[in-house]
């Protein structure tokens, strides 16, 4: 076998028998005995299809786990599996001396002791920060610590996707998730001291030429789905691409609409659900057009389809007007720029500054010193931006989306999107301003759903050939329309005869009408 694999024991898995040759095994349980030789062949061939940790030396051995009075049955196929899978050696165990979270899959035996079998993959584009090992019993998660054949990349140990057909069916089953490095796996054990940020790089993006940025704190989710095709989703934080602040919303990035509409079912506990009546298709003009021409005309063609898919026509609306007609009597200004004029600082970062607090107490106990930021956010200053956001919601609520009279969804701009090596030192920094278009769906509480829609073309100045930037749309829904914004965007892309399953590498893999020039 040329492909790197892992094995891990399993715990309580001792078929009764020693060994000091390293064998292979295919797991299989009592429920696929009874198959006809062309099903025992259709299943291996499924297995082929879906797993990458499958071989089909696997079946040179294999192990039944089947009850006392089902053992008969073994014998009814033993020359059908060597046939059909060249089976060279069989046997059984019982059910009832083994744990019930044995699963069908590749195992490897060793000295008498069965080891799950897992694949290794290199991460050449450093998107991980750390692999962890796959978990086969209760207990804390550990570091793999394992590298691979590229400097300074990881190794990454992934698992069978072949489930076990005596547990129950799960909308997750053989699927393969990575997880942004804040979120919290119970005791994580590292064994090494903490490292700084300036320990690693920034993940690679692997689009266009390979040199473009792999935007925010989140970025290594985004290069790590766009490279590898046997990784299926990552979570991260927020509810937008990129994730840019850091509120209370999780994200979840994958390339197939199809599984994302069955994988967020499953986190939220809902059920596919359709817009009654038809949805309203509102585009703010604050926030369109956008700089890049081929953008826009994507955005335009992404517009158009839904308008046809949902037998409807778009609503160009302004925020800014609206308030302006409709201005809450609580507020104390009709220009909503003025009334939102410094609560991104107010808000946003007197909370970051304020979760700092425990560690700015230590150090200063510590060094005795603390260089103090120029300004502070009161108390009272914080308070009212929060009272100012809470009354910007219930406007955005009754008087944009009027949840109490339409179903609608937003069209967004993610930024004018363009070229931007990643090498390009950034700009500094500038205050958050509450009214841009990415702080919509955190105040709302609203789903948001990024979706690619296309591609820009432009001369790489990096690899000097015309190369494909990903192009892709924000679209925000009501509260609680997760199911429905989903469905809704899912029958656009079916219908419009889009890819509703993006590419790994550096081009999406989306229709020649939807790859724009960069005409700017």
């Amino acid at each position: 076998m040329t492909d790197p694999n892992l094995s891990l024991p399993h715990s309580g898995l001792r078929p009764g028998f020693e060994t000091e040759e390293q064998r292979l095994f295919q797991f299989k349980d009592i429920h696929y005995i009874a198959m006809p030789l062309p099903s025992i062949q259709n299943r291996v061939e499924g297995w082929s299809r879906i797993d990458d940790v499958f071989r089909p030396e696997f079946l040179q051995n294999v192990i039944f786990v089947a009850s006392e009075e089902r053992k008969s049955d073994i014998d009814s196929i033993r020359d059908t599996l060597h046939s059909c899978c060249g089976t060279e050696w069989l046997t059984t165990i019982q059910t009832e001396t083994n744990s019930d979270t044995i699963s069908s899959g590749p195992f490897v035996m060793w000295k008498g002791q069965l080891c799950k079998a897992f694949r290794l993959y290199d991460d050449p584009q450093q998107a991980f920060v750390v692999a962890t090992k796959p978990k086969i019993s209760k207990g804390s998660f550990e570091n793999l610590r394992i590298s691979g054949n590229y400097y300074s990349a990881l190794s990454v140990a992934v698992p069978s996707r072949i489930a076990s057909s005596n547990t129950k069916k799960s909308a997750l089953d053989g699927a393969r998730f990575a997880v942004k490095d804040l979120f919290v796996l119970g005791s994580f054990i590292t064994r090494e001291e903490p490292a700084e940020s300036a320990d690693y790089f920034a993940a690679f993006n692997p689009r266009g030429d390979g040199y473009q940025p792999a935007w925010s704190s989140s970025g290594g989710n985004g290069a790590s789905l766009a490279s590898y095709d046997w990784l299926d989703f990552t979570l991260a934080t927020d509810s937008i691409v990129p994730s840019w602040f850091p509120f209370d919303s999780p994200a979840m990035y994958s390339r197939d609409i199809n599984k994302l509409e069955k994988w967020i079912g499953a986190w939220i506990s809902a059920k596919t659900e359709t817009y009654s009546p038809k949805p309203s298709i509102l585009r703010p003009t604050d926030f369109w057009p956008v700089a890049n021409k081929a953008q826009q005309e994507l955005v335009e063609d992404l517009v158009v389809d839904l308008e046809k898919t949902h037998g409807v026509k778009r609503t160009e609306i302004s925020i800014k007007d609206l308030w302006k007609e409709r201005t809450p009597k609580e507020a104390e200004s009709s220009d909503i720029d003025e009334y939102l004029r410094n609560v991104g600082i107010t808000s946003f970062c007197y909370s970051v500054y304020e979760e700092l607090e425990d560690f700015r107490n230590k150090y200063r106990e510590f060094k005795g010193a603390l260089c103090e930021p120029n300004y502070a956010v009161e108390v009272a200053q914080h308070e009212n931006a929060v009272q100012r956001l809470a009354l910007y919601k219930d406007f955005l609520l009754k008087e944009v989306l009027q949840v109490e009279k339409r179903e609608a969804f937003l069209i967004l701009p993610i930024t004018s999107q363009a070229v931007d090596y990643r090498d390009v030192s950034d700009d500094p920094p500038s205050a958050p301003n509450a009214f841009d278009g990415i702080w919509l769906a955190p105040i709302l509480s609203a789903p948001e759903l990024s979706v690619s829609i296309g591609e820009m073309q432009y001369v790489s100045e990096y690899s000097e050939k015309t190369e494909n930037l990903p192009i892709a749309v924000s679209i925000i829904g009501a509260p609680g329309a997760d199911m429905k914004l989903l469905d809704a965007i899912h029958q656009t892309l079916e219908d419009s005869d889009r890819t509703t399953v993006v590419a790994t590498g550096s081009k999406l893999g989306v229709a020649g009408k939807y790859v724009k020039s960069n005409s700017n």
